[in-house]
C-alpha cells in the first residue's frame, strides 16, 4: 500500500531529511508533534511521570530510528503515533492500572484545552471504563475520540484496510457501552458526549 502524502507532510518529510543531517530538524519535529504524542500518551497511561517518559521515548525512539522512516508507507506523524502505540504496550505488559484518578482525568482534560469541574468528571468516567477495555481497543478509541485523529491517519498508524478499521471502531465502541452499562455510568458518558 502506497501512502499518498499532504502538503504538510511534505514539510515533515523536508524536516526528517534535514534531521538526518542535523539535530536542528529533529528539534523542529519534535516542537511540532510533542503536544500531540504528549496527549495520547497521557490518556493511556494514568501516571504522569510514566506519560513523560513513554513520550521522551517515542521521540527518542524515532530519532534512532529515523533512517528507517518511508514516508511512501505512513506519514512521520503516524510513524510516531505508531512508535507510541507501541511503547504504550511495552509499558502495559509490565503493568496493568485499571483505576483513574481525578488528578489524571485533569491532566488529559487540559492536554485537551479542557477544564472545568463537569469535562474532569465526565472524563474520568470515560477514561475509567476505556481502561477495561483490551489495550488494542483503547489505543484505537483514544486515537479517534482524546487525540482527534482522522480515520484515515488511524488507519495508517494500525496498518490495515477501511474496513478493518471501521469494523474494529464498531467492535471498540460496543465494548464501551457494554463496560459502561456494566458499571452504571452509560448515562453519565451519553450525558457528557452530548455536551463535549
Amino acid at each position: 500500500m502506497t501512502y499518498k502524502s499532504t502538503k504538510a507532510e511534505k514539510s515533515d518529510l523536508e524536516l526528517v531529511l534535514t534531521a538526518r543531517e542535523s539535530a536542528e530538524g529533529f528539534g523542529k519535529l519534535y516542537q511540532r508533534y510533542f503536544n500531540s504524542i504528549f496527549g495520547y500518551v497521557a490518556a493511556r497511561v494514568t501516571n504522569r511521570g510514566d506519560a513523560e517518559d513513554i513520550t521522551a521515548l517515542t521521540f527518542e525512539k524515532a530519532l534512532r530510528s529515523l533512517w528507517t522512516f518511508d514516508e511512501k508507507k505512513a506519514s512521520f506523524k503516524t510513524w510516531l503515533y505508531r512508535i507510541a502505540t507501541n511503547n504504550i504496550s511495552d509499558y502495559y505488559r509490565k503493568t496493568r492500572e485499571n483505576t483513574v484518578s481525578i488528578e489524571y482525568a485533569e491532566l488529559v482534560t487540559g492536554v485537551n484545552g479542557k477544564g472545568d469541574v463537569e469535562d474532569v468528571q465526565w472524563y474520568q468516567s470515560l477514561l475509567s471504563c476505556m481502561k477495561q477495555l483490551p489495550d488494542r481497543q483503547q489505543s484505537l478509541l483514544t486515537m479517534k475520540f482524546v487525540c482527534g485523529l482522522s480515520n484515515e491517519e488511524i488507519i495508517s498508524i494500525l496498518g490495515c484496510q477501511r474496513r478493518a478499521y471501521s469494523m474494529r471502531l464498531l467492535r471498540a465502541l460496543r465494548a464501551l457501552k457494554k463496560v459502561a452499562e456494566k458499571h452504571e455510568l452509560f448515562d453519565t458518558i451519553v450525558e457528557g458526549s452530548a455536551d463535549a
